[in-house]
């Protein structure tokens, strides 16, 4: 379990791009930047800055992940696992209906307030897995 969420979060954060681009590691990752952010208001009436959904392949589990990109002010992980709480009710349906195992919720934090496509920025990366008995959990859950 512990290789898969390696090579799930290697992936993830890989996975900058919507179009099959391949790269190296910070070429990739440079590639995050969405010039058109989509609003998302989750169910508490907060409204997070969506740059969109990206589908990869993770070669050792043979399986497909769906990953939710959004714009965050902080990566402190126990905000970002609340927050993650919060998206994932409005993302599961979309995960569901293409069928998948697994899901990401990635944020990212920019060091600007209005980035360009040469502005870097750090990530974090929550991962959701489908038990056998159809209920979704976090992998760190899932331990």
């Amino acid at each position: 379990m512990k290789k898969l969420i390696k090579k799930l979060v290697f992936l993830i954060l890989i996975s900058g791009s919507l179009h099959g681009y391949a790269g190296t590691k910070s070429e990739v990752m440079s590639l995050g930047f969405r010039e058109k952010t989509k609003p998302l208001k989750l169910f508490t009436g907060e409204v997070i800055q969506l740059e969109g959904l990206a589908k990869i392949y993770a070669t050792e589990t043979e399986a497909w992940v769906l990953i939710l990109n959004y714009r965050s002010d902080s990566l402190e992980p126990t905000e970002l696992r609340k927050k993650a709480e919060l998206i994932w009710p409005k993302f599961k349906p979309t995960v569901e209906k293409m069928g998948l195992r697994y899901a990401g919720i990635h944020a990212k934090k920019y060091p600007v307030e209005n980035p360009t496509a040469e502005t870097k920025f750090e990530g974090f990366n929550l991962i959701l897995v489908k038990q056998s008995n159809d209920e979704w959990v976090f992998i760190d859950d899932a331990k």
